[in-house]
């Protein structure tokens, strides 16, 4: 029992004396230790020297080959993006801001300042963009390109209460003159099924007189808001046959003009040709065409329109003169896929025509739109 004490005492005089050692030796001033050799030392901080080149040239090589492809960033301060902290050490932080900001050393926006507010603006652009391409496409002397195909069905002519149809391929091409000036092309192709008189279920079907008309129409309104166009309008006979055309070329003026105020496009759209030739026996011809249109837009590309085209056949007697239609429908400017697109029905009740004439017709258009860029 006696021995226990006496080896624990043992035990911590042993501990004292070896932690008293210890704390001798770290404690031994500079000049006992052993000095460095000076060969030693200079060999160190040569070696310190090459080391710190191979790791420069090493960390510097890739940046020179980037150089070639681009020239390297630069901080407002006018140094390389390639700079080093205090340390001598590559600055990863500049490495890694500079990946972010580009190779124009140009700052990262904060957070969430950009985006948004880009989208903001892509949508309302395109919003712009459309509204925009509807007004063009209700304007006949806009600097736009289309491609309209205008289906009309006449019906109720007599005898046996039948049906004409004839559907207009339309191109309009936009010609610019130069800064103020341009002219418009359009072309009225027909393809017709003409049924006889008298003869029930017998018709022709073909090609009907083409009909070209130019509008020289200046680039910006006048005053302001008053668009217009004026320009000759011709009838050529390329009809396929006697039923489906007049047989005769004609010429004469035409005139548009519209205004567009707001949701609104108000115009109208005159000619008159007469018969030039040949002289053969076919009748003279003498007729005007007048077609006013009324047109309001609504939200999401809808609008309500009334365009109905007046006749009158200045060589007819005065029972058979006109033919003047009342009536409107609807239609939305949309896009199919990447292509925009102009969609819309009407229909009209022919208050006056003919004796034997259609009472009332339907017109299906659809306008492929071509923007053209140019204002």
């Amino acid at each position: 029992m006696k021995a226990t004490p006496l080896l624990m005492k043992f035990s911590g005089f042993f501990m004292t004396l070896l932690l008293l050692a210890i704390q001798v030796v770290g404690q031994q001033p500079a000049h006992n230790r052993e000095p460095a050799s000076p060969k030693r030392e200079a060999s160190t901080k040569v070696q310190a020297v090459v080391r710190a080149q191979s790791a420069t040239a090493n960390t510097a090589q890739p940046q020179e080959s980037q150089e070639t492809v681009a020239p390297k960033a630069k901080d407002p301060a006018g140094t390389n993006a390639d700079r080093k902290d205090p340390g001598g050490n590559d600055s990863d932080a500049a490495s890694t801001g500079n990946s972010i900001s580009g190779d124009a050393g140009v700052s990262p926006a904060p957070p969430n300042s950009l985006p948004a507010p880009q989208k903001a603006q892509a949508s309302k652009g395109k919003a712009t963009t459309d509204e925009d391409l509807r007004k063009q496409s209700q304007n006949p002397v806009a600097n736009l390109i289309s491609f309209p195909l205008q289906n009309n069905t006449n019906m109720g002519i007599e005898p046996a209460d039948r049906n004409q149809n004839v559907l207009n391929i339309q191109p309009v091409i936009p010609v610019s003159l130069n800064d103020n000036w341009q002219v418009i092309i359009r072309w009225i192709i027909p393809v017709v099924w003409q049924p006889v008189p008298d003869v029930k279920e017998l018709g022709f079907f073909g090609l009907g007189d083409m009909q070209p008309t130019f509008f020289l129409s200046p680039k910006k309104p006048a005053f302001g808001k008053l668009i217009w166009g004026v320009g000759p309008a011709l009838q050529i006979p390329t009809a396929t046959n006697a039923f489906l055309g007049q047989g005769k070329f004609c010429l004469g003026p035409s005139v548009v003009a519209l205004v567009q105020p707001g949701p609104w496009t108000i115009g109208a759209l005159v000619n008159n040709v007469w018969s030039v030739a040949p002289d053969n026996e076919r009748p003279k011809v003498n007729q005007m065409l007048l077609q006013y249109f009324v047109n309001y837009n609504m939200r999401k590309g809808w609008y309500i329109t009334s365009s109905p085209i007046l006749t009158a056949d200045w060589e007819a007697t005065d029972g058979n003169r006109w033919v003047v239609p009342f009536g409107g429908g609807v239609g939305r400017l949309m896009r199919l896929g990447f292509q925009p697109v102009n969609i819309s029905a009407q229909a009209f009740g022919n208050a006056k025509h003919p004796d034997g004439g259609s009472t009332w017709q339907l017109r299906f258009q659809i306008d492929l739109l071509f923007p053209t860029g140019r204002h």
